[in-house]
């Protein structure tokens, strides 16, 4: 007796392990945003751009204060975190349905050797986060004349 797969484009393929793990997932993922909010934590979107100079790092803040974000930078690893306050504490009993995630954030991104870790700036404007890391100048990249 062989085993024959149809390929119907709207079965679920439960002999794939893939397509298997991606459903059960899918539906853990649905239900712990529906049924358990409070479990939930924000976790920022962020963008890693490299540029002429370096990279910019921007992590989207949206509803965050700026003195609710605090950054560090030990040995080679940079960490943003804060909190984004729940602005229901009171009424909680009259919010309907809310689909933001409130609650404390962590972000890290380790950094490479060649960051100037002296002149890294980061400036806070409309919710979006955005920080430049400068490259130290020797590791800028440069053309080499052919003699």
């Amino acid at each position: 007796m062989k085993l024959v797969r149809t390929n119907r484009p709207n079965a679920l393929d439960v002999f794939n392990p893939n397509v298997v793990n991606r459903f059960f997932s899918d539906v853990w993922n649905n239900f712990e945003e529906e049924f358990t909010p409070a479990m939930s934590n924000f976790k920022p979107g962020s963008e890693i751009v490299k540029n002429e100079n370096g990279f910019e790092v921007k992590v989207s803040l949206p509803g965050v204060k700026k003195e609710d974000v605090k950054i560090e930078l030990d040995g080679n690893v940079l960490s943003i975190s804060g909190e984004r306050k729940n602005e229901h504490t009171e009424n909680k009993n009259n919010v309907l349905r809310s689909e933001i995630s409130y609650g404390k954030f962590s972000r890290s991104f380790t950094l490479s050797a060649d960051i100037d870790r002296t002149k890294i700036e980061a400036n806070f404007e409309d919710g979006m986060l955005k920080m430049q890391l400068p490259v130290v100048e020797k590791a800028l990249a440069q053309t080499i004349e052919i003699k």
